[in-house]
């Protein structure tokens, strides 16, 4: 039989281990002293942040996006303006007559090269495509559209063997409503205004 004294002694130090684990849950358990500061943002600091940077989007995006659309508009003008060119540097260059016919409802132009209007065929373009066909309103060209082309009362044009444009009158090709491209009668002279 087992002696009260050890009975006791076991309440005891059976008590000491239940006391220690409820004083365990009584106080949290303690950190390290290099964890005990706290290096974090509030979530009111980061939505803060959040609305700051959509505003800042609101703002500029819009503008970007305008930029965007003015920079390729600019560009599809003066890609037409080089093309004209082209146009009077492959008559001289081939002693060819060249044909520039402007579709202003297809929102196209075509080039043509030959010495005859039964010899006419579409030359080359200028950036290895097989035939001379420009369709604006799409791809590079997305953003620009074809207004209004007059060549003497036509909306086409012929250019001489010699690279001067046939015309009495200067010709003038409006693209977007404003942007203006000039061909000087007499001399071919391509200008933007």
């Amino acid at each position: 039989m087992l002696s009260p004294y050890l009975c006791l002694e076991s309440w005891r130090k059976m008590n000491r281990r239940i006391g220690n684990q409820i004083n365990s849950l009584q106080h949290p358990i303690q950190t390290p002293s290099h964890f005990s500061s706290q290096h974090g943002y509030t979530i009111i600091e980061i939505i803060t942040v959040l609305v700051l940077i959509s505003a800042l989007a609101a703002v500029i995006v819009p503008n970007l996006y305008d930029s965007y659309v003015s920079i390729a508009r600019g560009s599809a003008v003066k890609q037409v303006a080089r093309d004209l060119q082209y146009a009077e540097e492959y008559a001289l260059a081939k002693r060819d007559t060249v044909w520039v016919e402007f579709n202003v409802p297809g929102n196209s132009y075509r080039i043509y090269g030959g010495n005859t209007t039964a010899e006419k065929a579409l030359i080359e373009g200028t950036r290895g495509e097989h035939d001379f066909i420009v369709q604006l309103g799409v791809g590079e060209y997305v953003h620009a559209e074809l207004t209004s082309a007059h060549f003497d009362g036509s909306p086409n044009f012929i250019i001489d063997h010699f690279g001067i444009p046939i015309l009495n009158d200067n010709g003038r090709v409006v693209l977007n409503l404003t942007d203006t491209i000039s061909v000087a009668a007499g001399i071919g002279t391509v200008t933007l205004q």
